[in-house]
């Protein structure tokens, strides 16, 4: 059924009829939608490729905090927690599930302002930000390895930007966030923006054996920091720093899948994180812009969690154990790019090019503190990435164009642990090529061929037997056809895809006895033969009346796992991928009726699906109603706002085929977090 679907809806888009949806080139509003991710600064119509983007205002009218509260607003994007966030991102049913001892190469890249913090979305805090991008399929040119499935790149205000702001949200479960940002000119030729916010909440969880309703809890500072220097009217430099400090709670599952838990040793997942960028523009050669971009980020994770969800004396049969993550993660990189100014006749047309250099390196140290390892572990994992790419876009009419880009990306791994040293290397390529046809200024249909990559690695887990220690990289190739339009009264995106995975990575667990006589699982990263994932995405923005505005997004997505092995026996073929549901939507409803008043309703939804591709757990389907009330004078605002409006009950992670309960004598039976019950509060917010 989901497959008819699909495939109808993918030949719906392809007989697309334009003479139905053309609007008059008069009547269109300019598409002042400016696109940060791509190499050069372009409009969201003009950018190939499925797009979509959550504006400042949007993020303020969900009252987000951090990216996990805007992901269900995209459509065929998921994430999973197993963490105090949902730092575990997938698009088009490709992502990470969760990170434990083996060091992982991410699927999802995520970079703010362009400095790279994939693999660390614990600290994606979206104080002070302007936009969010969120580009699906694999981004092989443009991000390389760090965007098998994709990339998300916010953008955070200018160190010249005009707006000043000072916010204050008080909400139940003890929340609060307090955040002011400022900025301003120093003299003509520099300006310098500051933004400080802090958020604390008790969070959602009662813990009965500690008498504490704050062992979930948040407690996340951001601080930024942005310095421009316009040297000449050819050379400007913009320096930048972010501070991410989460010291959050983890204390989510409970033997009775409630929200009240057990622990003695409630867990931990905290994040600091400091990185810095400096950016050099100059236009002063002839016909050619350079840019240089040099970025330092510096990250210490600490996870951890009580492992038997109880505490001493719970049971005869118990166990006790603990087992913490520490993380230590630098990282630094310089990206060297030259651009075209001016358009010119190459490869039979008017052509605009990119070429670049690029050289990143990553090292991670890893702590394992467990109370069955006879001492800690540690490892050191260390990468060196060097790329070629470049792109070239060439317009042979007015309506007729085509794109070309290429990444070449040579990377080494140097692994240590106290069992092994070893040494991988890959070479890969990626990039694009995109067939562009614009039927008038505002309405465009592509097609798209992409490739994309991710690196092999290492599993460090000293269980694992010795042909499970290592893992190829995976490729991805994506075909995609995608229609564009700038309406009279909003905007129409459509996207249909088809990709095919090689040597796909899984996350796969083996279960082992402890010395007590108790189950543990090791989870590891491991190649299965092949995936396919097909799918749709329609994005549609709509002004229906001054006072009325629609925006509705939806994701169709048929995931498939082609063969897993499983506990070194059993095959599944023919499955649907983890962290797919088949279908996800959201529409958002937003009423002026004057000046001063607003209301918003937001509906989000998506199907059931597989927690992982090792057992047999689900989901929940889950549908959420969220809103707002706001009203708005000349420089503040105050809000009054409820989510989770009819406290749905849904789930953000599972688990299953295991037992940890001894009062079942550990019978395998599944286990859930539970995501964000009914929540209401106030915000307000005054511009200077």
């Amino acid at each position: 059924m989901k497959q008819t679907i699909i495939y109808s809806a993918m030949l719906a888009l392809a007989n697309v009829s334009v003479s139905a949806m053309a609007a008059d080139e008069s009547e269109v509003k300019e598409n002042t939608i400016v696109i940060k991710s791509q190499w050069r600064e372009q409009t969201a119509q003009n950018t190939t490729g499925s797009l979509a983007v959550i504006h400042q205002e949007d993020i303020q009218q969900r009252d987000a905090q951090h990216v996990e509260d805007l992901l269900n607003r995209l459509a065929n994007i998921n994430f999973n927690t197993g963490a105090s966030r949902g730092r575990f991102v997938q698009i088009r049913g490709i992502g990470e599930r969760s990170q434990f001892q083996d060091p992982i190469n991410p699927s999802v890249g995520f970079f703010i302002d362009g400095i790279d913090f994939s693999g660390t979305l614990g600290g994606a805090t979206l104080y002070d930000a302007t936009q969010l991008e969120v580009l699906r399929g694999p981004q092989g040119a443009r991000f390389g390895a760090s965007a098998l499935a994709g990339a998300m790149y916010l953008t955070t205000e200018a160190a010249d930007s005009e707006r000043s702001r000072f916010d204050l949200m008080l909400a139940e479960y003890n929340t609060s966030a307090v955040g002011i940002a400022t900025s301003g000119s120093i003299n003509e030729r520099s300006a310098l923006r500051v933004a400080l916010h802090q958020l604390n909440s008790d969070g959602f969880t009662d813990n009965s054996f500690l008498n504490r309703d704050d062992t979930q809890n948040r407690d996340e500072l951001t601080a930024r920091l942005k310095y421009q220097y316009r040297a000449s009217e050819q050379l400007t430099f913009d320096w930048a720093w972010h501070h991410i400090d989460v010291d959050n709670g983890y204390d989510a599952f409970s033997l009775d899948n409630t929200r009240t838990t057990r622990s003695d040793q409630p867990g931990f997942d905290r994040q600091a994180t400091d990185a810095m960028s400096l950016s050099t523009y100059f236009s002063g050669l002839n016909k050619v812009d350079m840019q240089l971009h040099v970025a330092i980020a510096d990250s210490d994770l600490d996870y951890g969690y009580d492992e038997d969800w109880t505490f001493v004396g719970f049971h005869p049969d118990e166990y006790s154990s603990f087992d913490r993550y520490l993380r230590e993660r630098q990282t630094g990189y310089i990206d060297w790019r030259w651009l075209s100014r001016d358009r010119q006749e190459l490869l039979g047309g008017s052509t605009n090019w990119v070429f670049g250099a690029y050289y990143k390196r990553e090292d991670e140290q890893l702590l394992r503190q467990y109370t069955y390892l006879a001492e800690d572990f540690t490892s050191e994992y260390a990468t060196y990435t060097r790329a070629l790419y470049g792109e070239v876009n060439t317009e042979y009419s007015e309506h007729w164009s085509t794109d070309l880009g290429v990444r070449v990306e040579k990377r080494t791994t140097d692994y240590r642990d106290s069992t092994l040293v070893r040494e991988t290397r890959d070479t890969m390529v990626g990039g694009k090529w995109a067939l562009n046809y614009a039927w008038n200024p505002q309405t465009q249909s592509y097609f798209m061929v992409a490739r994309g990559f991710k690196a092999g690695g290492v599993n460090p887990q000293v269980q694992l037997d010795p042909e499970l220690r290592q893992f190829d990289a995976e490729k991805n190739w994506n075909l995609e056809i995608g229609y564009k339009q700038q309406l009279a009264t909003g905007f129409l995106r459509i996207a249909a895809f088809v990709m095919e995975r090689d040597d796909q990575h899984t996350k796969q667990w083996q279960i082992y006895t402890r010395p007590d006589n108790t189950q543990g699982f090791i989870g590891y990263v491991g190649n299965v033969d092949n995936g396919k994932n097909r799918g749709v995405e329609l994005e549609w923005h709509w002004r229906a009346l001054p006072e009325f505005q629609l925006d509705v997004a939806l994701g169709l997505l048929e995931a498939e796992l082609a063969v897993i092995n499983r506990d070194g026996n059993t095959q599944v073929f023919n499955r649907d991928a983890a962290q797919a549901p088949s279908y996800n939507y959201s529409v958002n409803a937003r009423w002026l009726p004057n000046e001063n008043w607003s209301s918003q309703i937001t509906f989000e939804g998506k199907d059931d699906y597989f927690f992982s591709d090792t057992h047999d757990e689900r989901s929940l389907p889950t549908d959420l109603i969220h809103w707002r009330l706001t009203y708005t004078q000349k420089d503040w605002s105050l809000a009054l706002w409820v989510h989770n409006l009819t406290d749905e009950t849904y789930y953000t992670r599972g688990f299953g085929g295991f037992g940890n309960d001894p009062r079942d004598g550990y019978t395998a039976k599944p286990y859930y977090q539970f995501g964000d019950p009914r929540q209401s509060g106030v915000t307000f917010q005054y511009n200077y």
